[in-house]
């Protein structure tokens, strides 16, 4: 999950008027490409309304734990 946040923090740092919504998914979109079709136009879809992001943010952190499991 570290890597993921210190990913958010450069997108936001690499476009500040990025919302924090985009930022979050396109931080997923560089490094886990593979999960965005579990997020995207559901309830989690942060990329157009950032108030979904607290649902995104609780699916990354059990999708992460899982990827990080896959290849321990």
């Amino acid at each position: 999950m570290s890597r993921y946040l210190d990913l958010v923090e450069a997108e936001m740092r690499r476009d500040p008027e990025m919302r924090e919504g985009q930022a979050h998914y396109v931080a997923l979109c560089g490094e886990w490409p593979h999960l965005l079709e579990q997020v995207a136009g559901t309830e989690r879809d942060c990329f157009t309304v950032d108030r979904n992001l607290p649902a995104f943010l609780a699916w990354v952190e059990e999708a992460l734990a899982a990827e990080a499991g896959r290849s321990a």
